[in-house]
């Protein structure tokens, strides 16, 4: 009987273990250039997933070579926005710039589903999602080592984040400021970097945030012929993120440019 007893046990923690290592969100993207066909009258192959990131149930994580584990807040933040994202296209969204999309990005939770939605300027995914996303690039950043939170000190968390992706290459640049004035820079044609702003940048970052307008400019962007080159985005907490094509297409206000530029000559180390 203690023998039957000790195998239930076994195999329960085995269960257990099993459920905890299991992947829980995963992340994904292909180009859609090979989803055409080769040929007139061909069947359009489509490119295969490539998986830019991995959460288990346990809070480890995976993003290309680099690895890591949730904090048990960050877990429970986690999975309270996963509870709350609708797998499903913004129904409200309307594109915002005229570029043809370049790739597709999957989101997918183990027993909910996917939604999968082409970028740039495709339809984005619902706005629940969408927060799920942003919060997944925040706790995940592959580029760096968050700021270990001190007792009775504010936690650090992500203020200023803008990313960019080049079409041809398909190869990503970051450039994200922690509130306590740390920054890293990654794929800007050297190895990763790390600083810290003066207490004065700083302000004058936080400065900039308070006036910006987070919306894209009503104006009409000017005739060009250019191809377009690469899409940006830009994330600051509270705010909305704003996604834009160059060096053509539309902008985003004039406030939210002049922001970019300061903390690019702040972090230009």
């Amino acid at each position: 009987m203690l023998r039957f007893v000790l195998v239930l046990l076994v195999l329960s923690l085995g269960s257990s273990a099993s459920a905890a290592s299991a992947v829980w969100i995963e992340l994904a993207e292909r180009p859609l250039a090979r989803s055409l066909p080769a040929r007139p009258g061909e069947k359009a192959e489509a490119a295969p997933w490539n998986i830019t990131l991995t959460v288990r149930r346990d809070g480890t994580w995976s993003r290309g070579e680099r690895d890591g584990k949730l904090a048990k807040g960050a877990l429970v933040e986690l999975r309270s926005a996963a509870a709350r994202a609708k797998l499903r296209l913004d129904p409200k969204a309307r594109p915002v710039c005229m570029a043809t999309p370049t790739r597709e990005e999957r989101l997918h939770i183990a027993g909910r589903g996917n939604v999968t939605y082409a970028t740039p300027c495709g339809r984005p995914p619902d706005p629940s999602a969408g927060r799920l996303l942003a919060l997944l690039e925040t706790l995940t950043i592959a580029e760096l080592e968050t700021p270990r939170e001190v007792v009775g000190v504010a936690p650090v968390t992500v203020l200023y984040e803008s990313r960019q992706q080049d079409f041809d290459s398909l190869e990503h640049s970051s450039r994200v400021v922690f509130t306590d004035g740390t920054f890293a820079l990654s794929g800007f044609g050297h190895a990763d970097a790390r600083g810290q702003l003066s207490a004065d940048e700083l302000a004058r970052v936080r400065a900039a945030i308070r006036a910006a307008t987070f919306a894209m400019s009503k104006q009409r962007p000017p005739p060009c012929g250019a191809r377009l080159e690469w899409t940006r985005t830009i994330r600051v907490d509270g705010h909305p993120a704003l996604e834009w094509t160059g060096p053509c297409g539309s902008t985003p206000d004039a406030s939210v440019l002049a922001l970019d530029t300061l903390v690019r000559d702040v972090t230009r180390r």
